[in-house]
């Protein structure tokens, strides 16, 4: 049946949902697909879960979204225009309005200085970075802190941060363009010590790129990047390295193909251009000096490691 899937499609149409397991099948059929375009509206998504990446609007028509702490670490990839920017800016907005400064830790690196300009001065955000010279000291002090959680864990006899007695904001480190890294080995050790032991750790990684490079995305970093966004692509070949096949066929700016796990779905990103999510980010804003104030009451928590080597 799953091979034979495109025989469906062709007497109910595209959007079809096909779920087999030893039991049973299920075919849901969508006539009305789609939308072409939906617009970001935080209230209306019922966030729930420790760290709940938005995704869009699946075929039910319900907002979809997954727990990085149960589905760690994502890859996001997509050509120019096919709405990845907009994907990335609903996701960090709407974790900024989930979570207090003090649950959650933003390391934003943006190697094409064109993405993050906005999220500079939110409380969440650590710092935006624009090249391996100024990523490479606080990456180290992340694997710094990975080691002193690890120790934390082991002291507590726990399995992850959370069952800690004192908590623990989680860390997300999010580069765009991170195939502009790939030289620098140092960093790419760092990332994929990460997607190897940083969930039980509280620590966590999204990499976006335009085109996916088969180098870079091989070994334990594929392996551990649980969720795939695949946007278009230029050809199969391209999609078969995200691991979201049919990205290529995609047509609609904001379509996505959502790998989680094993499981496939064609989701709508919802769009959020910048001035929107500048006037949403207002209240987050801090003063330079308010900010490190802040970094000094959470010292004892994450602040040792990100601000003190």
């Amino acid at each position: 049946f799953e091979k034979r899937l495109y025989v469906f499609k062709q007497h109910f149409g595209r959007y079809v949902y096909l779920s087999v397991n030893e039991h049973r099948g299920v075919l849901k059929v969508f006539p009305e697909g789609l939308p072409n375009k939906i617009t970001y509206k935080y209230k209306e998504m019922n966030l729930k879960g420790n760290l709940p990446i938005v995704c869009g609007r699946n075929l039910s028509g319900k907002i979809k979204y997954f727990d990085m702490v149960k589905d760690p670490h994502l890859l996001i990839a997509g050509e120019t225009g096919s709405g990845k920017s907009s994907a990335i800016r609903s996701i960090l907005t709407s974790l900024i309005q989930y979570k207090s400064s003090k649950e959650l830790k933003l390391i934003l690196g943006d190697l094409k200085r064109s993405e993050f300009h906005l999220f500079k001065d939110i409380a969440h955000v650590e710092g935006v970075y624009h090249s391996a010279d100024t990523l490479r000291p606080v990456l180290n002090k992340v694997k710094k802190e990975m080691a002193k959680r690890g120790d934390l864990l082991d002291e507590e006899g726990v399995n992850a941060i959370d069952q800690l007695p004192k908590k623990l904001p989680y860390i997300i480190v999010c580069i765009d363009e991170v195939v502009l890294l790939k030289k620098e080995k140092d960093i790419m050790d760092i990332l994929e010590d990460i997607s190897s032991i940083g969930r039980s750790l509280g620590v966590f990684i999204i990499l976006s790129m335009q085109r996916p490079d088969a180098k870079l995305l091989d070994g334990k970093l594929k392996v551990n990047m649980t969720v795939r966004m695949g946007f278009k692509t230029q050809d199969n070949v391209n999609s078969k390295i995200i691991g979201t096949p049919g990205s290529e066929k995609l047509k609609t700016s904001g379509r996505m193909i959502l790998k989680v796990n094993s499981d496939l779905q064609e989701i709508q990103c919802p769009w959020l251009d910048n001035e929107k999510a500048k006037k949403i980010l207002i209240p987050y804003k801090v003063e330079k000096k308010d900010k490190q104030e802040e970094k000094k009451d959470d010292y004892d928590t994450l602040m040792e490691l990100l601000k003190n080597e």
